[in-house]
Order: C-alpha cells, then structure tokens, then sequence
C-alpha cells in the first residue's frame, strides 16, 4: 500500500487528461482556449489598473456569492474503487490508512481551489473593500474549512440516506454552506482573527467526527461507486452534449407517481395546444429531473434578491437565470418530441411551436415577479 494514494492519484490524472485529449484538438485549442485565455488576462490585468464602474454595484456580498457558488461545486474524492472489496476487504487498516490520506488531499485540493478563487477576486477585494492581507487570509482559511466540512457533509449524506430524505438533507446542507459562507466572509472582513481560528480547529478534529462515516473501510463498495460517478464524469458530460451518441437510458424503478395518480385529464375539452400541454406536464411531474434544475434557477433567482445589493446587478443575474430556464424548458420539450421516436411526428405542426412559446412565457414569470417585487 506504499504510495498507493499517489498512484491512483497520477493514474486518475492521466485518466481525464486522455479523455479531455480526444474530444479537444488543435483547432479548439487555436480558435477558443489560446483566445479565452489571452483575453481574460487583459481584463484581470484592466481590473488592477483601473477600478470598473460594476465594482459600486456591489459590496462583500459579492465575493461571499463566488465562494458559496464553488463551495457547492466541489466533490469528495476517496480514490477507493469497487474492486477494492473483493482484494483488500481482509486489509482494513490499510483501507482506513487510505482513506485518512485521502482526507489529507482532500484538505490541500480545497485549500488550492479556494486560493485560485480568492486569487480571481484579489482586484475587488484589495482595491474596491480595501481589505487588509491579514483579513484575506483569514477569509482563505475559513473558507476551506467551510468547503472541506461541507464536502464531508454532502458525502456522508449520500452514504447514509437515499431517495427523498437525501434530497431533503443535501438541500438544507446546502443552505447552512451558503449562509456560512456568508457569514465567514464578513467575520473575515471585519474580525479576521475570530473568523479563522476557530474553523481551523474544527478541521483538526473532523477526522475524529466522521471516523465511523467517511473513515470507515467498512463502507468500501460505496466509496467505488461514488468515486466510479466521479471518475467518469467528463466522458457523461461529453455524452450529454453529444445529441449524435446514444446512451442506454438511466434505469428506474417504476414507482407510484405523487401528482396525477389516477392520470385523470387536467384541462376539458383539450385541442392540440392543450393536450401538449397535459403530455408535457405529466411527464415532467413524474420525472422530475429537469423540474428540479427549474426549481434551483428560481430559487438562486430568489435568494439573489437578499445576497446582491445593486439593482442593476440583480436584473443581469435574474436575466442570466430567467435564459438558463429558457433553455431547460427548451430541452424538456426537445427530449418530449423532438427526439422521442413517436412525438418526433408532432414537432412540425402549428400547435407544438405555439405552446412551446407559451411555456416560455410561464417559466419567466416568477422572475418578472422576482424583479417587481425587489424593486418595490
């Protein structure tokens, strides 16, 4: 077991460095990244030089919104795979030492990410809150350890609870992230030392809290698959936004559905538009994958509203979130019709353009009612 951590490490890198090396060639990289790049080095490089106009949109909020955003982001790696149970279950101490150093990279990963952060709001902080070295340490610090306890947190919800309670839970793991992160980054600001302190002393000691959870060897098959989802997470995103590859669909296990059980009509009397209408909301009450990026859109579309001070910055991030559920319900609708082998037959006539307009039109709603009521 001798530098196994490390090898799996180099091995995992080399993983995602092939797939990312077949779906990008030269062109890509001559045409959008060498591009990308140079460019978003003037405008960092601009933001040194001279202060912009957007800064007086905002105050701390803003860089407590960017931290928060990556604290939900990030994964918890374990680097433990599923064959693992068959050839190292006899091996437990060196499973558990595995995973203690696993928590050890974890810890270092976060604390690199969130200094590239901090790094990218260097311009805002240091030139705009006229923040002290001594208060953008502190918020590097707490920050990691904020994004360190609720990596754990979301992991060990997803290795001791399942369906709707791990639902529930992640949510409000999620919320506690975010109001934390909030609160770490005006403690930092303003009382530096007593943001990092104690947080630092947390991380000494959550090893010891999550030892029969997180820690455990006895959990080595669940540690495989979460790290076989995380491994292969290029190549499912690759496939997502292939429309040419197909993919065997996600199985399921039917279920009795909560809305519609008896699957009674929903309008009288339906035409054409309407019994779209019916298709397209019984489907997506049943499957509510997509429903539930639509509700984390109208959501952040809300709690902007108390995080973003400036009127004019919350019409840009309501319009940014208002497009993204455009879009979604678009691929709803695209995913219904346009490439089911049966409703592909309906995408050409009048009825299917018009309510897809309509359905637009209703998922822009509650953020029309986001912006009058903020700026009421």
């Amino acid at each position: 077991m001798k530098g196994l951590l490390r090898t799996r490490i180099h091995k995992d890198f080399n993983y995602q460095y092939g797939i990312i090396k077949t779906a990008i060639d030269w062109t890509v990289i001559v045409y959008l990244i060498l591009p990308t790049i140079f460019f978003s080095g003037l405008f960092y490089r601009s933001l040194w030089l001279e202060q912009p106009v957007w800064f007086s949109w905002f105050d701390w909020r803003l860089a407590a919104l960017v931290m928060a955003v990556t604290m939900l982001s990030s994964k918890w790696r374990t680097f433990l795979y599923e064959a693992d149970s068959v050839f190292l279950v006899k091996k437990r101490e060196q499973v558990a030492s595995l995973l203690k150093k696993s928590f050890i990279y974890n810890l270092l990963f976060s604390f690199l990410e969130t200094g590239v952060i901090i790094f990218l709001l260097l311009p805002f902080l240091i030139d705009f809150l006229l923040a002290a070295p001594v208060d953008i340490i502190a918020f590097w610090l707490s920050a990691t350890a904020i994004k360190v306890f609720g990596k754990s947190m979301f992991y060990f919800a997803w290795l001791r609870f399942k369906g709707w309670r791990l639902r529930v839970i992640v949510i409000s793991i999620g919320l506690a992230i975010i109001l934390s992160t909030f609160f770490i980054t005006w403690l930092s600001l303003t009382m530096p030392i007593v943001a990092a302190l104690p947080l630092m002393i947390f991380i000494a000691v959550l090893p010891a809290l999550l030892k029969n959870s997180l820690l455990s060897p006895g959990r080595i098959l669940d540690h495989g698959i979460k790290e076989r989802g995380y491994k292969t997470r290029f190549i499912k995103k690759m496939f997502s936004m292939s429309y040419e590859v197909e993919t065997p669909p996600k199985a399921r296990n039917r279920t009795k559905p909560w809305f519609f059980r008896k699957s009674g009509r929903i309008f009288k009397n339906p035409g054409p538009q309407k019994a779209m209408a019916e298709l397209f909301i019984k489907h997506y009450a049943r499957n509510r994958e997509y429903t539930y990026i639509v509700l984390r859109l109208i959501g952040a579309a809300g709690a902007s509203a108390v995080f973003v001070p400036s009127g004019w910055a919350y019409v840009i991030i309501v319009a940014f979130l208002a497009f993204g559920t455009i879009s979604v319900s678009q691929q709803m609708w695209s995913q219904l019709i346009d490439q089911h082998a049966i409703g592909v037959k309906y995408k050409s006539i009048d009825a299917y353009f018009k309510i897809k307009r309509k359905t637009d039109l209703i998922t822009v709603i509650p953020y029309t009612i986001f912006l009058v009521l903020y700026f009421i």
